[in-house]
């Protein structure tokens, strides 16, 4: 998609006028969810929202962290992912805020 649109002005032959067009904000772009449209000259690009990773050059799709081994989660912790992050909670016998987990005492 371009950024400007030229033509003739009123009718007139050889006079031309270029019209400048945000595509973010004429919503003529192809963004899909999960991004932000970036209005550039001559054109635009499609920005992921926060935790989210580019699939294709209009679309984002959400981060896993639990799946990709990134979590800030203990070993003895169960990572579930959320929309823009995940939980860490501590396992069955495991006492501690997720990210640490100490064996419960006997």
């Amino acid at each position: 998609m371009g950024g400007a649109v030229g033509g003739a002005v009123g009718g007139a032959v050889g006079v031309t006028a270029c019209f400048y067009i945000d595509e973010c904000a004429t919503q003529m772009h192809y963004c899909q969810s999960n991004t932000v449209c970036v209005n550039l000259p001559g054109g635009h690009r499609c920005d992921c929202l926060p935790g989210f990773i580019r699939v294709d050059e209009y679309s984002c799709t959400e981060h896993d962290e639990c799946a990709s081994s990134q979590s800030s989660c203990d070993v003895n912790a169960i990572c579930t992912n959320t929309i823009r992050g995940h939980l860490c909670t501590c396992k069955p016998g495991y006492v501690g805020n997720g990210t640490i987990c100490r064996g419960k005492p006997l």
